[in-house]
């Protein structure tokens, strides 16, 4: 009796010790497993997180950075436009013309190549030839005043002016079959001329640099509004100074 009795406490323990050890490797284990890997998940997440506001933080800076750039550079684009707009400087060159009261006679426009060897970022330099005609006082107002004459920023290369007799007499305009009496008359006009104040040519030769190729093949916007002071229109940009 004894012995049954000890046999069944042994085997009562066997079967604990075997239930403890299924629960064991097949609960607790794997709860642990569970729990190491939603810990190491959590680490690796957090990691990603640090990371992320790291990289949110530079990107903030870069925008930073960026804004203080576009900031310089704009002003950089206007004095160094990336496009051509000779439609534009006519334009604004006409309107001048009309507040300081001188008469635009030819606007012409030669693009130099610009020099590509050192710099991969080409400038090409855009001349700009504005013939005027006007008395002195109202020409030296209309160069007084060339900064404010059109947004694009214009360097003066050279400003010429002269006589418009003088410049007739260049020309060869002045002829008659008797040279003495061709000269004296010439002379005698000029003094009248320059008593009288008559209108006098004038020559600014600018310069504009330009961004990229030089390329002008920008379309032309449909709100130039090319009229005289009387309202008159005009048939192309080119008859404002014809």
């Amino acid at each position: 009796m004894e012995k049954n009795k000890r046999d069944l406490m042994i085997l009562i323990a066997i079967l604990f010790i075997g239930f403890n050890y299924v629960i064991y490797t097949y609960f607790i284990t794997y709860k642990l497993d569970t729990v190491k890997q939603a810990k190491n998940k959590y680490a690796l997440k957090t990691k990603e997180l640090n990371s992320l506001k790291a990289k949110k933080k530079s990107i903030e800076t870069k925008q930073q950075e960026l804004k203080k750039l576009r900031q310089k550079t704009s002003s950089f684009d206007s004095m160094v436009p990336k496009q051509i707009d000779t439609p534009q400087l006519i334009y604004d060159f006409y309107n001048g013309c009309k507040s300081f009261g001188v008469n635009g006679e030819n606007i012409s426009f030669e693009l130099l190549n610009g020099d590509s060897s050192s710099n991969s970022n080409n400038f090409h330099t855009l001349i700009i030839d504005l013939k005027i005609t006007g008395n002195k006082a109202n020409i030296e107002n209309f160069i007084r005043n060339l900064n404010t004459i059109t947004k694009r920023k214009l360097n003066v290369k050279s400003i010429t002016i002269g006589s418009s007799d003088d410049e007739e007499l260049n020309n060869g305009e002045l002829k008659s079959s008797d040279e003495k009496v061709s000269k004296d008359n010439s002379n005698k006009s000029i003094g009248n001329a320059k008593k009288n104040g008559d209108e006098l040519p004038g020559e600014i030769i600018f310069y504009q640099y330009v961004q990229g190729s030089g390329s002008s093949n920008t379309k032309v916007p449909d709100n130039y509004v090319f009229y005289d002071s009387q309202k008159q229109g005009f048939n192309s940009i080119a008859d404002m100074f014809k």
